[in-house]
């Protein structure tokens, strides 16, 4: 019993619903697969492959949302206005927040700080800016007036911050104020020949830790 099939864009249509109408091929002919036909499943293809690619991006985008984590650190230390006859200098301490999460964008902005040797607030600085959240993920931190070393040379072990950021980030839940504390920032003291004193931090970034809050009067209470 032979059957018979319609060809239409190179589909074979099943005995009983071809429609000899819009069939251009004789039955048992070769298929006729035309130019229109090649280019609806050339783009039908290239849209199918561009729609899962928007569905992984977006899935993507969305994880990092939803996976942000941030640390914080201690990056530099630098010594200004001092000399071998002056008994007290500014410091400027640097830190910086970053995320091993690819994608998560952090802006921190300092509110205020204490700079302490042991148990000892030794200097303190307040941020100028009235703004709270800037586009950056680093910050420096001037302390005015700190007392220098009596021994230049030394390293001073003991210097620790307490510091309290506003954070902002590209995650929702991520928003809000960390109230840090960096211990044991070592900072080496040296003199060139015409007495000018410079400090740096010794080693690399020193790991700070932080307690997040949503709002600030729950760091406050």
């Amino acid at each position: 019993m032979s059957s018979s099939r319609c060809i239409s864009c190179g589909l074979i249509h099943q005995p009983g619903q071809c429609n000899l109408e819009t069939s251009t091929t004789p039955p048992d002919e070769p298929m006729d697969i035309t130019p229109l036909c090649c280019c609806t499943c050339y783009f039908s293809v290239i849209g199918s492959f561009f729609l899962l690619f928007l569905i992984v991006l977006g899935l993507t985008k969305l994880g990092t949302r939803q996976s942000c984590y941030v640390e914080l650190f201690a990056n530099s230390v630098s010594i200004s206005n001092a000399n071998a006859n002056v008994s007290a200098a500014d410091w400027t301490i640097g830190f910086v927040a970053r995320s091993p999460v690819t994608g998560c964008e952090v802006s921190i902005h300092t509110l205020n700080s204490r700079l302490l040797r042991g148990t000892e607030v030794i200097s303190k600085s307040s941020s100028p800016s009235s703004g709270y959240f800037v586009t950056g993920d680093k910050t420096e931190v001037v302390f005015e007036k700190v007392v220098m070393p009596k021994v230049i040379g030394d390293v001073i072990w003991d210097s620790r911050v307490e510091i309290m950021f506003a954070m902002n980030t590209n995650a929702r839940y991520l928003n809000g104020f960390l109230m840090a504390a960096c211990p044991t920032i070592p900072v080496k003291f040296t003199t060139d020949q015409s007495g000018k004193v410079m400090g740096s931090l010794l080693g690399n970034v020193k790991r700070c830790d932080y307690i997040f809050q949503k709002h600030l009067d729950s760091l406050r209470s």
